[in-house]
């Protein structure tokens, strides 16, 4: 998969994590974990972003993270793997729209008037460690389509990184 999925990339972030050894898990596990492993507070912020951008014409959001209460942590990642049906492009994944996919990243995102955003979801095993860990990375790129999304994505910056971060803290287990 490229590394570049928007044709502008305005910002761009990348936050990794680990997964106990003998975690042995696929690409579709990863993609269930990361919209079950956020933050509670998170779905809170969500459901105030809803009401405020509703004001200028922008999409809410669809979070299945508040439906959706098992969170799988990194002991459950296969379990998830084959409790979930498997991942296709053209899904919705939670919020998301999957856009591809391969035996080792997930590329989700959204488009709007103001913005467009692409996650990027890798793992990688490293069986010549000691410990064969398994490494996973959520990426973020923002392309934004006009000032309304320059300006919008500097207010809600901050709270990307730290529900970010959550996150992967969340899908470390």
């Amino acid at each position: 998969m490229s590394t570049n999925h928007l044709p502008l990339i305005h910002y761009v972030d990348r936050f990794e994590g680990n997964w106990p050894a003998n975690s042995l898990c696929d690409i579709d596990a990863l993609g269930y974990c990361f919209i079950t492993a956020g933050p509670a507070w998170a779905d809170s912020l969500m459901a105030l972003r809803d009401r405020l951008v509703r004001f200028v014409g922008l999409k809410p959001s669809v979070s299945e993270r508040a439906s959706d209460k098992s969170k799988p942590s990194s002991t459950h990642l296969a379990a998830a793997s084959q409790a979930k049906r498997s991942i296709h492009p053209g899904d919705q994944l939670g919020p998301f729209r999957v856009y591809a996919k391969t035996t080792d990243s997930l590329l989700l995102g959204a488009d709007d008037r103001h913005l467009n955003f692409r996650v990027i979801l890798q793992t990688a095993q490293h069986p010549d460690t000691s410990s064969h860990a398994t490494t996973f990375s959520v990426t973020t790129q923002v392309q934004f389509n006009n000032t309304l999304g320059r300006l919008y994505f500097t207010l809600i910056k901050p709270f990307h990184k730290q529900i970010v971060k959550a996150t992967v803290k969340g899908m470390e287990g």
